[in-house]
């Protein structure tokens, strides 16, 4: 073999390495260069511990916990100024209100759309390990949020393991957000994001699971490493019609459930998810005031400015028992 036709064979290895089908797929992951999101400011959130989803409100913030039976509203400074039930149910509570494992809801993210002149939020659990936590609850701002209950959808979480192929040890939806009319979930392990029609998902939700559980497709992508450590998808938030922002973050851990030490988190974003072509996914790593790989676990965010030449988000942490923070990013 010639050295041209070799460049030839190795070039077209390469590009079928990347190639996409319509039910499963790779990224392509850009070099993010010497660009990051830098830390630039930091507030503690007194009294809220485990953040674990975020979405603009009104007047401030709604956060969820993983381990906390409560919502928390928030004002733009992150001072927590209500504490909102979703559940009928009350749990037995142990330190700092924290909620056991074998029983809580493990919420773990919030999407948000608007319908008329209101705003309305969909609040998912995590659906790993436990059919506990395959619920979602559904709030609305009237004036202030109001919850408008919880519905358990076993057969919703069942079906996203069987689009992906994969068994409930695996599944931990992490990430969810609206794209134009598509509901986009983030699975934190093996790069997996979901999406389906939004609408046949609200008449879903509010047939409380009983009605047809609208068709689901995914992709794949490969997520950066903080330094040797896989990432995966934290957190999710819309920018605009054609690109959806995720968060990744690395625990160093045996498995995609357990807490365990930070190794790093990045922010970045994903082009055209939902066509037929490539996908692209670019990220950035997240540094701290010192310009070092953060050990915050970064879980949530929302996007403040996606057209600046320097993107701000502001961002939530769990910190794993302690209180969690506040953090305002730059892209530089």
């Amino acid at each position: 073999m010639n050295r041209i036709s070799g460049i030839g064979l190795l070039l077209i290895l390469m590009l079928s390495f990347w190639s996409v089908d319509c039910r499963q797929s790779i990224g392509n992951e850009k070099d993010h260069g010497e660009k990051a999101f830098v830390i630039i400011e930091r507030t503690v959130l007194d009294g809220i511990y485990s953040a674990s989803g975020m979405a603009a409100i009104p007047e401030g913030y709604l956060l969820a916990c993983d381990d906390q039976q409560f919502l928390w509203q928030t004002d733009k400074s992150g001072r927590a100024n209500r504490e909102i039930a979703v559940s009928e149910k009350r749990f037995e509570v142990g330190e700092n209100g924290r909620v056991s494992k074998k029983v809580k809801r493990d919420f773990e993210s919030i999407a948000s759309w608007k319908s008329g002149n209101q705003v309305n939020y969909f609040v998912f659990g995590s659906g790993s390990i436990s059919e506990k936590r395959s619920y979602v609850a559904k709030l609305s701002w009237k004036k202030q949020l109001i919850s408008e209950g919880e519905f358990r959808l076993k057969n919703f979480y069942e079906k996203l393991m069987d689009i992906a192929e994969i068994d409930v040890d695996h599944l931990n939806i992490e990430g969810s957000t609206i794209l134009g009319d598509q509901l986009i979930l983030f699975n934190r392990e093996l790069g997996i994001v979901f999406w389906m029609d939004f609408k046949e998902f609200e008449a879903y939700w509010e047939s409380g699971g009983e009605n047809h559980c609208p068709e689901i497709q995914t992709k794949r992508f490969e997520l950066p490493l903080a330094g040797t450590v896989q990432t995966g998808f934290s957190g999710a938030s819309t920018a605009n019609s054609k690109q959806v922002w995720f968060s990744a973050s690395a625990e160093d851990t045996k498995n995609w459930i357990d807490d365990g030490p930070v190794a790093g988190s990045y922010i970045g974003w994903i082009n055209h998810l939902t066509s037929d072509d490539i996908a692209e996914i670019q990220s950035y790593p997240v540094l701290n005031e010192a310009g070092e790989f953060t050990s915050d676990k970064i879980e949530a965010f929302s996007i403040l400015d996606a057209k600046s030449e320097h993107p701000r988000v502001l961002a939530v942490t769990d910190s794993d028992g302690g209180v969690s923070e506040m953090l305002l990013l730059e892209l530089r």
